[in-house]
């Protein structure tokens, strides 16, 4: 039953990661020596096509589940380093939920892109990995989520 709490903690290497870049840029001779961990490059293009892929969900689809806007889904599935800093972590949980994608899925996702995992310390997290754990779909996580946490949770 606790199997994905285990994995949040297991997942949640953020920090190691962090840890484990520090050292490797301290050692290097110069920093394209550096071979650094979850560092946003192709990881994360690559890792989102290939989920988007596996769910056999139609783009319209996706659209219609989540409200996002057709251009910014492209620029995430076409995704360069020098576009933007970052994607939005709300907008990828968004996404991950529409399609279905389970706990690991959606921490991986989130960690390609360069942000937090899921977190049982806020709210919206909570609902996700309690639902993910009582063998809800993402639709009816995202519903409990626009009950709990109000209809614009997904507008930012």
């Amino acid at each position: 039953m606790f199997e994905h709490i285990k994995k949040f903690f297991e997942y949640n290497n953020h920090h190691v990661n962090s840890a484990a870049n520090l050292e490797k840029l301290v050692v290097a001779n110069n920093f394209k020596d550096a071979i650094l961990d979850n560092m946003l490059d192709g990881k994360f293009k690559d890792e989102f096509n290939k989920l988007i892929n596996s769910k056999n969900i139609s783009r319209a689809e996706i659209l219609r589940r989540t409200g996002i806007s057709g251009t910014y889904f492209d620029e995430l599935r076409n995704y360069a380093l020098k576009k933007k800093a970052s994607p939005s972590r709300i907008k990828l949980i968004n996404i991950c939920l529409a399609i279905d994608a389970d706990f690991d899925e959606t921490n991986h996702i989130l960690q390609c892109a360069g942000l937090s995992p899921l977190y049982s310390r806020i709210k919206m997290d909570t609902i996700i990995i309690w639902g993910h754990e009582n063998n809800k779909t993402g639709m009816e996580i995202r519903d409990m989520i626009l009950e709990e946490c109000g209809a614009d949770v997904f507008d930012s």
